[in-house]
């Protein structure tokens, strides 16, 4: 498939190529999650957020393809990290998530450093950070 966006900076280019390979392997984990929740019959809320998931991966990726990398990225990492301390949310949820939960977050703030400036990867593990004390309280 020829990727429509092309960018005059190599930096950017990097950027979109690692933000396209990030964007398909979640896709591919999301919709297998998507069909085992179905096929499961798991609860139509987490079938509705793993598809609402998707939707933000596919906008993620039209924005790339228009040559909006920032604007792809924070879609990305928006959709990532809400989907994580999104799982924290139901009542029934094992005390031993809240210790994975910041290790699950890690990858998310190392992207946020490489996709958009590194400076981001302070302001994603604060807001991360913060995400999770909320959830948690």
């Amino acid at each position: 498939m020829k990727y429509s966006a092309t960018f005059n900076n190599s930096e950017h280019q990097r950027k979109s190529h690692i933000l396209r390979i990030l964007l398909f392997s979640f896709g591919t984990f999301v919709a297998i999650g998507v069909v085992l929740s179905i096929i499961r019959s798991l609860s139509l809320a987490l079938i509705g957020t793993q598809i609402a998931l998707l939707l933000l991966l596919a906008m993620s990726y039209n924005m790339l393809r228009l040559g909006k990398l920032r604007l792809a990225s924070i879609i990305f990492l928006v959709g990532w990290v809400l989907s994580v301390v999104g799982s924290l949310l139901p009542p029934c949820v094992p005390p031993l998530l809240f210790l994975i939960i910041p290790y699950i977050l890690t990858p998310a703030v190392i992207a946020s450093g490489m996709l958009i400036t590194p400076r981001t990867s302070l302001l994603a593990a604060t807001v991360t950070t913060i995400l999770v004390l909320i959830t948690i309280a």
